[in-house]
């Protein structure tokens, strides 16, 4: 979003977006990631363990935001219905689907995990 100031235009993002991706350069060598401990790293096959329910989606915002947040894990969206509260994602692995599950918790949503 532009902004005027002194019958001028200008603009902070730019400004915002070179903080961040330098600072996250500057520290990506600290990074080290590791996975969870005792998650199996075993493969999902059977459909019914992609299954899960979000009962506060509740709107557009919220089925975008989750589906941003399960695409950008690698997990890509089957179904999700804001209506129903179900949601499928293709995850890999149940490691993969508890990393998943976690950052959407992170992200202020509850998950009700398949049974």
């Amino acid at each position: 979003m532009t902004h005027r100031a002194g019958g001028q235009r200008f603009s902070v993002q730019p400004g915002v977006v070179a903080s961040y991706v330098e600072t996250f350069a500057r520290l990506a060598g600290r990074i080290r990631i590791t996975l969870l401990p005792g998650l199996p790293e075993e493969e999902i096959t059977d459909p019914e363990e992609r299954t899960f329910h979000i009962p506060d989606m509740n709107c557009k915002h919220c089925r975008a935001t989750i589906t941003a947040l399960l695409e950008s894990m690698q997990a890509p969206v089957a179904e999700i219905d804001p209506v129903t509260k179900r949601v499928v994602a293709g995850f890999r692995t149940v490691a993969a689907r508890e990393r998943a599950f976690d950052a959407i918790r992170d992200a202020g949503y509850t998950v009700v995990p398949p049974r």
